[in-house]
């Protein structure tokens, strides 16, 4: 295989440009060029479902998250 791949299959088609490029940089062969982990947790797909999971929060899931994080504050 040799770091060639392609996203020509229909099994990709419901898989957003975003997601694909992420797919991309995890999958480079040359690891000066493959994504480390925190440019995957920045990556914009990743961005995106995590914002998206924060609407779907039920509110009293909300209001526990701010509690939590009130008291590891300094």
């Amino acid at each position: 295989m040799h770091g060639q791949f392609d996203f020509n299959s229909p099994c990709w088609n419901g898989v957003s440009a975003s997601a694909r490029q992420l797919i991309q940089g995890l999958l480079q062969e040359d690891v000066a060029q493959r994504l480390t982990a925190m440019q995957v947790l920045m990556h914009n797909w990743l961005q995106l479902w995590r914002h998206a999971a924060a609407w779907q929060r039920e509110p009293w899931q909300v209001g526990l998250h701010f509690q939590r994080r009130r008291r590891s504050s300094p």
